[in-house]
């Protein structure tokens, strides 16, 4: 019989029940302040996995570790042990000294023997004059403690080369021939013309025959526009030349069956450079595009 309210019991539907033990979850337990719709998320799992129990790493994975610790390890040895190179310098190799190759029938042998009747009958001026002796007298007072200053001695006037123009020779004529010989008049000029310029032994030289009068077509290679150059044969300045297209003959004395240096000076532009180009009876050779006091070396070499 069920209770009054009185009587303090429980009625029937009211009875107590006993709870169902239950184990709690952290998944589900309330957090304070979020609101009782609010769940904290689950636990990570432990590396090991449920139970922690180890996983195994696969195998792959385990390759690719062992190629980047090998790998680093080969390019930090290579880094180490490799000496660090400083930073190339590029550097110009000098140009090849050209070879101007002479034959037989490039000898003027009408200014050669021209030359050596001149030389014999010492009709000739005195060879360019070298630098001035010291006095040797003893009785020359001593210099003072102010020595006066000496003028510069003028610097020659620069001579044209010997140039003679022969006729052109016909289109049929071998080159090995002997250049056709010049007009009288201009083979003596330019004869002179050498001999003046010449040093005493050169003229001893082509006395006694050591020497011989080579005679070189120069010209101005590409465009006749009034370029200047001066021509030095193994030191020695044979004059300045006005080139043009078609050319003109140069006399220089060379020796016989050795070589010698031609060094070619440019000593005016015309435009775009100064070109010279030489041509023998063994081929033509071309200087480099000389600008305004650049020069040029050749080695020259008879056969």
């Amino acid at each position: 019989m069920a209770q009054g309210p009185d009587s303090g019991g429980l009625r029937g539907p009211e009875r107590p029940r006993t709870p169902t033990p239950s184990s709690p979850r952290a998944e589900t337990e309330p957090v304070a302040g979020r609101g009782g719709a609010y769940s904290a998320p689950p636990p990570a799992e432990t590396p090991g996995g449920p139970g922690g129990k180890p996983r195994s790493m696969p195998w792959w994975l385990l390759g690719a570790v062992a190629v980047v610790l090998v790998g680093g390890m080969l390019y930090r040895n290579s880094v180490t042990d490799t000496p660090v190179q400083p930073p190339a310098i590029e550097q110009l190799a000098p140009a090849a000294t050209q070879v101007l190759v002479l034959g037989a029938a490039d000898i003027d042998q009408p200014a050669t023997d021209l030359a050596k009747a001149l030389i014999a009958g010492g009709s000739l001026p005195a060879p360019p004059p070298g630098p001035a002796a010291a006095p040797t007298d003893a009785s020359a007072p001593a210099p003072t403690a102010t020595p006066t200053a000496t003028p510069a001695p003028a610097a020659a006037t620069p001579q044209p080369a010997p140039v003679v123009r022969r006729p052109k020779p016909a289109p049929s004529a071998p080159k090995t021939a002997a250049p056709v010989p010049a007009p009288a008049g201009q083979t003596e000029q330019a004869v002179r013309q050498v001999l003046a310029q010449a040093p005493a032994e050169t003229r001893a030289a082509i006395a006694d025959g050591n020497q011989v009068i080579y005679s070189l077509h120069v010209l101005d290679d590409v465009v006749e526009d009034g370029d200047i150059v001066e021509i030095f044969v193994n030191g020695t300045s044979y004059g300045r030349v006005l080139l043009a297209s078609g050319g003109q003959d140069v006399l220089i004395p060379l020796p016989v069956g050795t070589t010698a240096k031609v060094h070619v000076v440019a000593v005016q532009d015309g435009g775009g450079g100064v070109t010279f180009g030489v041509t023998t009876s063994q081929g033509e050779i071309r200087s480099t595009v000389m600008p305004e006091g650049g020069s040029d070396d050749w080695s020259v070499t008879i056969q």
